[in-house]
């Protein structure tokens, strides 16, 4: 039977380019084999989701560029440079004669130079928003890959005077509550990673997975959670609705 932790889409890809199949039926997850895809899922890693995820968002602005690019004609393409390098040499103080090809222009359409170079500049600006709009995971959508986040609980050095596991459990029932108010705060979407503090006692990590999933399913955007890993971690994914409380005070 496979034990199936939701790691996002990159993991499927994974699984299908070695040539099998993971399906959910009933609830269940079923595998054209088990063990190959037990092995998968097991050694798909948070690095292997943020670089199947930078590949993803980089493959979208390209074509987000390269559809841009299309409207715009090859000679406007190739004069660009030239024309802003103009249209910021004459607001610094050049005269016409030294903007040949914008004083050209600006003839031809019959209108002053002043007010072309007004309308270049604020190309300018709409393309530079616009390429760092599409600039993949160096631009808007860093926070995509940014997103795959770790939150790592500790007890900041307190330690109960009479029982340690205690201490870890409540540490630990805390920490999910907080997490989970955290992730609709600051709208954190695709796969997050918890690292609770270690618990020896089975029904400690049982009640924290659960309190965990309740708080959960608070959120009114969709989450999955799986259950503790082999290293005691929890993964779970959370869908983004709309852009994290970061990207929008930047």
């Amino acid at each position: 039977m496979i034990v199936y932790t939701e790691k996002g889409a990159g993991l499927h890809r994974a699984i299908n380019r070695a040539g099998h199949v993971l399906k959910e039926e009933n609830g269940v997850w079923v595998s054209s084999d088990d063990a190959a895809v037990q092995a998968i899922i097991d050694g798909y890693t948070l690095d292997n989701a943020k670089a199947y995820r930078a590949e993803e968002v980089s493959a979208h602005a390209k074509t987000l560029r390269d559809k841009v690019i299309r409207s715009i004609s090859p000679g406007e393409m190739a004069s660009w440079p030239i024309k802003l390098a103009e249209a910021r040499a004459f607001s610094q103080g050049a005269t016409e004669e030294q903007c040949p090809m914008l004083a050209s222009e600006a003839m031809a359409r019959g209108i002053e130079l002043a007010a072309l170079v007004q309308k270049v500049g604020g190309n300018a600006t709409t393309f530079a928003g616009l390429e760092s709009a599409i600039a993949g995971v160096d631009g808007k959508h860093r926070d995509a890959i940014k997103a795959l986040t770790t939150f790592d609980v500790n007890t900041g050095g307190y330690v109960g005077a009479r029982n340690f596991d205690d201490t870890i459990f409540k540490t630990n029932l805390e920490a999910s509550q907080a997490i989970a108010r955290q992730l609709r705060l600051r709208n954190l979407g695709g796969i997050i990673i918890v690292d609770f503090i270690d618990m020896v006692r089975e029904d400690h990590r049982d009640s924290v997975l659960a309190e965990f999933k309740k708080q959960l399913a608070r959120d009114r955007v969709k989450t999955m959670a799986g259950s503790f890993s082999q290293l005691g971690l929890v993964e779970m994914t959370r869908k983004r609705t709309r852009e994290s409380l970061a990207r929008m005070l930047c």
